[in-house]
C-alpha cells in the first residue's frame, strides 16, 4: 500500500468521525493535522480500511489525551432503570452528505413511550423525524439503536475512565463516529454514532472497553488483560480481549486509541506509529508466538514489551522524527516489521518478477495481482475465490489462491502446496514464494507460487508441522457466517475461530442445538441427514408441559457437506433456549411431497415407524426422542403439525376433522398402561390400538361424537 493510499484513508477515517456541532472543513483540517503526525500499518499492509482503521476514535482521551486517574472501574449493569422516565436530547446537527450529495443535519432525542417499555431514539433530519428506533442491550449497561441511517450506541462510563472504544463486530467496517458525553436525566452519558452515509453500519455492536490509568475492563464483564509500557519518556497502556481476538494499544499524549481485532490471523501483526515534538515512538503487536529481537535496536532506541494472549506487545521511542523500527524472530526466522509487512503482500515469481497483492476494497470484494508496471494479470471475484484453492497461470508461475485458508503464525516458511505430476503421483511441494493478505469481509488468503510445469495440477494446500505436512480440508461456512468443523467426528459450528456452546442435553437424536455469539441476536440447530427444500420445524416444550411446534422459529436454514454427509444448519430464534439450556425436545422434517401419506419425520432419530389412523391421519413415532407427530395424511403444512411426549399427552386432532366428532390420540410404551380417556358418560374404549412392535411402541385411538343431531 503506498504512503499516498495510506494517508487518503487514515484522512477517510477521521472525516468519517464527525464532532457534533463541527462542520466539515473543520473536520477536513482536523483529520488533516492528525494524518501528519501519525502513520498506521493495518493487516498484513493490505486488509484495508475494515482493519486499518479499525479505531481511529478521537476525543477519547481526557484533555491533552493523557491517561489520568487511578480509581478501580466499575461498569454500570443498566443505562437506565427500569421504568425510569427519559425523555432528553441526545445529539443535534450532525451533519452528513450522502452518496447522492444530499446533505443532511441530524438531530437524535431518547425517550420512553411507555413505563414498562424499551427507551426509543427518535431521529429528525432537518426538522422532520425519518426513524424511531428501540434500543437493544446486547450487553448489560450497553444500549444500542440500530437504524436504517444510523447505528447510535450509549452508555455510562463509571468514575477513573478516561476513554471508551466501542467493538463492533464481527468484523470493524470502518470505525463509528467521535465518542461524546452528554447529560440526560441529570446524568452524563457516553454515545457513539455510526452514520450510514460516512461510514458502512456495523453489524453488531458487541461490547465498549472502558480504559483507565492502568486497567482496561469490559461493559461485558468479558476478561481483558492489560499491561503498562514505558519507554524513552513515553507510556502507553495494552490490552488484550482472548475471548474474542482483539488487542488495543492507548498512548499518553494521543488522542486515538487502537483496537486491532486478530484473532483469526495468527501471522498478522499490526502497529501505531506517531511522530510529534521531536520524538517519534510505535506501539506493535506481534505477529503470534513471535519474539522481540532486542539487539535489532539502534542506538538510542528505547523498547518495553509484554506478552499479551500469546502476543508480544511493543512500545519503541527514540529522539527525532525517525520513527523506530521493530525486529523480532518467528519459526527460527528474523524480520524487521516493514520488511515482514512487504513480504506478506508481495509474491515472488519463478522468473524473478514480483507481483503486488490488492484486495479490491471498494468493489465486489475480490482480488487482484499487479505486476511492477501496473498491469493486472490476475483478477479474482469472490465467486471465483470461493472456500478453497483456485490457481492461475502467470509470467511463468502457477499462483495458488487458498481462501480461508490460516496455515498458522509460521505462514511464510511452512506453507506447501500438494502437485500431482504427469504421472498422477500426487506431492509436497516448497513455494517459491508467500503472501498473505485478508479481505475486506475478514476472509483470510494465503498466496503461494511454485514453477509452471507442464502437466502438474495443484491439488490442494498444507503446513508443515515438525516433520508432517497437515493438509488443509477448506470450510464449509453456512448461514450467519458460522463455519461447520468435525470435532471428534461430529459437525460443530464455529464462530470467530471458536466452537459454539451446545445447548442441549444429548437427548435430540442426531439433532445438536447450539448458542449463537450474544451480539447476533440467533441461535443454531444443526440437524443431520437432511436435504434441499426439506422444511425443519422445532418441537418446542412449554413451561405448562406441552409439546408446540414453532415453525415460527426458524430465521433461516441452509443444506451443507461435511465429511461427505448432509447437514441441514438453522439460525433459530434465541426463545429457544431457556437460562441457557435448550427447550428444544426434538424436530419434524417434511420430507414428503402430497402425495406421500408420511409427509413428516422426526428428525436425527435412529429409527422410527408412520401409523396410518381413521380418519385419514398419520402418527409418526421414534423409539429415540420421547415425542411423537400427528397430522393429516399427506399434509405438507406446518400449521397443521401436532406433537406430543410418548407416554405422556393425549392429542386432540384438529386439522381435517369433523366439527361433531372428536378423535384423540395417544404413544405409550409398551407393557405399560395406557391413557383412560372419558367424556360425561363414562370412560371410552379406544377405537383402534396399533402396536408397533420393533419400536415397543403402542399407538391409541379414540372416537367420539361431541354434538349435533
Amino acid at each position: 500500500m503506498s504512503d499516498r493510499q495510506l494517508a487518503e484513508m487514515l484522512d477517510r477515517a477521521v472525516n468519517h468521525a464527525p464532532q457534533m456541532h463541527v462542520t466539515g472543513d473543520d473536520m477536513l483540517a482536523a483529520g488533516k493535522g492528525r494524518v501528519r503526525r501519525r502513520r498506521a500499518v493495518g493487516i498484513g499492509g493490505a486488509l484495508g480500511t475494515a482493519a486499518l482503521v479499525a479505531a481511529v476514535w478521537s476525543g477519547l482521551a481526557g484533555g491533552d489525551g493523557t491517561l489520568l486517574g487511578t480509581t478501580e472501574i466499575q461498569p454500570a449493569t443498566s443505562v437506565w432503570e427500569e421504568g425510569e422516565t427519559v425523555d432528553a436530547a441526545l445529539f443535534t446537527g450532525l451533519q452528513t452528505i450522502d452518496q447522492d450529495q444530499v446533505a443532511h443535519a441530524y438531530d437524535a432525542r431518547l425517550g420512553r413511550v411507555t413505563s414498562d417499555g424499551p427507551v426509543t431514539l427518535t431521529l429528525s433530519d432537518g426538522g422532520e423525524v425519518v426513524e424511531e428506533v428501540p434500543a437493544q442491550s446486547p450487553v448489560p449497561g450497553l444500549e444500542v439503536f440500530a437504524g436504517e441511517r444510523m447505528t447510535v450506541a450509549v452508555w455510562a462510563e463509571p468514575e477513573g475512565v478516561v476513554a471508551s472504544v466501542p467493538l463492533v463486530g464481527p468484523l470493524d467496517p470502518g470505525g463509528p463516529a467521535t465518542v461524546q458525553r452528554t447529560q440526560v436525566a441529570d446524568e452524563e452519558l457516553a454515545y457513539a454514532v455510526w452514520a450510514g452515509d460516512v461510514v458502512p453500519l456495523p453489524q453488531a455492536v458487541r461490547d465498549v472497553y472502558l480504559v483507565g490509568q492502568d486497567e482496561v475492563v469490559s461493559l461485558s464483564g468479558t476478561a481483558v488483560g492489560s499491561e503498562v509500557l514505558r519507554a524513552g519518556g513515553v507510556r502507553a497502556l495494552a490490552w488484550s480481549d482472548r475471548e474474542r481476538g482483539v488487542w488495543g494499544y492507548a498512548v499518553d499524549g494521543q488522542d486515538s486509541p487502537f483496537l486491532e481485532q486478530l484473532g483469526h490471523w495468527p501471522a498478522q501483526p499490526a502497529s501505531f506509529a506517531f511522530s510529534e515534538d521531536g520524538r517519534g515512538g510505535a506501539v506493535t503487536v506481534l505477529p503470534e508466538g513471535a519474539e522481540l529481537d532486542r539487539m535489532g535496536l539502534a542506538d538510542g532506541e528505547e523498547v518495553d514489551s509484554a506478552a499479551l494472549d500469546g502476543r508480544e506487545v511493543v512500545l519503541t521511542a527514540a529522539e527525532g522524527d525517525v520513527v523506530p523500527d521493530v525486529t523480532f524472530t518467528l519459526d527460527d526466522a528474523t524480520y524487521p516489521l516493514d520488511a515482514y509487512l512487504a513480504d506478506l503482500v508481495a509474491l515472488d515469481t519463478v522468473g524473478g518478477g514480483q507481483l503486488t497483492v490488492v484486495p479490491d476494497e471498494d468493489g465486489a470484494g475480490g482480488l487482484t495481482l499487479q505486476d511492477r508496471t501496473g498491469t493486472v494479470p490476475v483478477e479474482l471475484t469472490l465467486e471465483e475465490l470461493g472456500d478453497g484453492v483456485v490457481s492461475r497461470a502467470v509470467h511463468g508461475s502457477t499462483v495458488v489462491v487458498a481462501s480461508g485458508w490460516d496455515p498458522g503464525p509460521a505462514v511464510l516458511t511452512a506453507s506447501r502446496v500438494e502437485l500431482v505430476g504427469a504421472d498422477g503421483l500426487p506431492g509436497w511441494a516448497v513455494p517459491s514464494d508467500v503472501a498473505q493478505v485478508a479481505l475486506p469481509d475478514g476472509t483470510l488468503l494465503t498466496l503461494m507460487t511454485v514453477d509452471a510445469a507442464d502437466g502438474v495440477e495443484v491439488a490442494g494446500a498444507g503446513h508443515q508441522v515438525g516433520g508432517e505436512i497437515e493438509r488443509w480440508t477448506p470450510p464449509v461456512t453456512t448461514v450467519g457466517g458460522v463455519e461447520m468443523r468435525l470435532l471428534d467426528g461430529e459437525p460443530v459450528p464455529h464462530l470467530d475461530g471458536g466452537p459454539l456452546e451446545r445447548l442441549d442435553d444429548g437427548s435430540l437424536g442426531g439433532v445438536r442445538h447450539y448458542a449463537g455469539a450474544s451480539w447476533s441476536g440467533a441461535d443454531y440447530l444443526v440437524v443431520p441427514g437432511t436435504g434441499a427444500g426439506e422444511a425443519f420445524v422445532p418441537l418446542v416444550g412449554e413451561s405448562d408441559g406441552q409439546v408446540r411446534p414453532a415453525p415460527e422459529a426458524v430465521l433461516d436454514q441452509d443444506v451443507v457437506e461435511l465429511g461427505g454427509q448432509p447437514l441441514t444448519v438453522l439460525r433459530v430464534s434465541v426463545s429457544l433456549a431457556q437460562q441457557g439450556r435448550s427447550v428444544v425436545l426434538g424436530g419434524a422434517v417434511q420430507r414428503g411431497s402430497g402425495d406421500a401419506a408420511n409427509s413428516w419425520a422426526l428428525a436425527g432419530s435412529a429409527a422410527s415407524a408412520h401409523v396410518v389412523i381413521d380418519p385419514g391421519a398419520v402418527v409418526t413415532v421414534a423409539a429415540d426422542q420421547g415425542v411423537w407427530l400427528l397430522y393429516p395424511q399427506g399434509s405438507t403444512d406446518p400449521e397443521e403439525l401436532q406433537a406430543g411426549r410418548t407416554g405422556d399427552d393425549v392429542l386432540r386432532l384438529t386439522a381435517g376433522q369433523d366439527a361433531a366428532e372428536l378423535t384423540l390420540v395417544a404413544v405409550h410404551p409398551a407393557g405399560a398402561p395406557g391413557p383412560r380417556v372419558g367424556d360425561v358418560e363414562g370412560e371410552l374404549t379406544p377405537t383402534a390400538t396399533h402396536d408397533v412392535a420393533d419400536l415397543d411402541l403402542v399407538v391409541r385411538t379414540w372416537r367420539t361424537d361431541v354434538g349435533g343431531d
